[in-house]
């Protein structure tokens, strides 16, 4: 199992297939290291909606077929309270959930 993220394009180039090349570049070199599923995470705040992560999971789930880790939502969760340091110098500016998505790769050369 391998893990791909934080990959971003700049809105004003959102619609060119930018970010489905970067997604197929991670994938393909996570198949070249010898990773059967791929793994992806996304942060989004608990209490209220946004706009761009709704979209993510949108892109992940519908478009990518990437699907919940274990299948449900709440084991496939983890929620961290505001405050919360998940990188050094960064804290959490409001209450949110971590959520692993996962797919099964297809073998290079494959469609």
């Amino acid at each position: 199992m391998g893990e791909w993220g934080s990959l971003a394009v700049v809105e004003r180039h959102w619609g060119k297939k930018f970010g489905s090349l970067l997604q197929k570049a991670a994938e393909d070199r996570l198949r070249t290291c010898g990773c059967g599923v791929a793994q992806l995470e996304l942060l989004t705040p608990t209490h209220w909606e946004h706009d761009h992560k709704n979209r993510l999971k949108r892109w992940y789930v519908d478009k990518l077929g990437y699907a919940l880790k274990t299948g449900e939502y709440i084991s496939s969760t983890t929620a961290f309270p505001a405050k919360t340091q998940l990188i050094p110098k960064g804290q959490l500016a409001c209450d949110a959930e971590f959520t692993l998505y996962r797919r099964r790769l297809r073998k290079l050369g494959k469609a």
